[in-house]
C-alpha cells in the first residue's frame, strides 16, 4: 500500500476521532447550559425553585421480584406514589421543578422519562449527589451542577429523610411521610395516602407569601 495513503488514512482517522470528541464535549457542555436558571428569570416569571427527591418521596423501588409496579428500571422495580402527577403538575406552576437523588444519574435519568416523558414539569434539572465529593445532599451542589443563579431562600426541597441534608438546607424542606408500598415504615402514617396534597399546600403557602400575593 502507499506510505502516502497510509499517512493520509491515519490523519484522517485522527481528524475524525477528536472532531467526535469535541462534539461529545459540546454536547455535554449543552446539556448543563440547558437547565441553567437565573433569579431574574424566576423572578420575572413569579415562581421559585422546588428540588424533589425519588426514593420513597415520591416513587418506591425494590429489587425484589414482585408483581405489581409500573414499571422497571434495569433491575429494579417501581410503583409511582399516589397523586404524584397532579402534584407535579400543580407545582410547575409555581416552581422550576428538579431532581436530586442519593441515587445513581443512570437510575434517576431513567425514572424521570417516566414521571415527565414530555418533559413539562422537570425543568431544571436531575442531579444525583454521587456527582458531589459531600456526604450529604446540598442546594449549593445542585446550583453548581446546572449553573444555577438562585438564591437559598428562593429554593424549596420535598424530602422523606431531612437528616440526608446539610444543615443549612435543612429548614427549607418540606417533609414527606416515606412511601414504598415494598416497605414498612415505621413512622409512615399509612391512613394518609394524600401526604403530597398536604405539602403541596405548604409550598403553595409559601409561594404566595413570597410575592405577597
Amino acid at each position: 500500500m502507499n506510505s502516502k495513503f497510509v499517512l493520509w488514512l491515519n490523519l484522517t482517522l485522527l481528524f475524525l476521532q477528536v472532531t467526535s470528541s469535541c462534539c461529545k464535549k459540546c454536547n455535554e457542555k449543552k446539556i448543563v447550559r440547558r437547565y441553567s436558571i437565573s433569579e431574574k428569570e424566576l423572578l420575572e416569571k413569579k415562581k421559585l425553585m422546588l428540588l424533589l427527591d425519588l426514593d420513597n418521596t415520591i416513587i418506591g423501588s425494590t429489587e425484589l421480584e414482585v408483581e405489581i409496579y409500573d414499571f422497571q428500571v434495569n433491575e429494579m422495580y417501581v410503583c409511582l406514589r399516589e397523586g404524584y402527577k397532579i402534584f407535579l403538575m400543580n407545582m410547575a406552576k409555581k416552581y422550576v421543578i428538579g431532581i436530586h437523588t442519593n441515587g445513581s444519574q443512570e437510575y434517576a435519568d431513567a425514572v424521570v422519562k417516566h414521571l415527565d416523558p414530555e418533559k413539562n414539569y422537570i425543568t431544571a434539572g436531575v442531579f444525583s449527589s454521587r456527582n458531589s465529593h459531600s456526604l450529604k445532599k446540598s442546594t449549593d451542589e445542585f446550583n453548581s451542577y446546572f449553573k444555577h443563579e438562585i438564591p437559598e431562600n428562593m429554593i424549596q426541597i420535598v424530602d422523606d429523610q431531612p437528616k440526608v441534608w446539610v444543615i443549612k438546607d435543612q429548614p427549607k424542606i418540606h417533609r414527606v411521610s416515606p412511601w414504598n408500598p415494598y416497605q414498612i415504615f415505621d413512622d409512615c402514617d399509612e391512613l394518609d395516602k394524600n401526604h403530597l396534597t398536604f405539602v403541596q399546600e405548604n409550598l403553595l403557602a409559601f409561594h404566595h407569601d413570597f410575592f405577597d400575593e
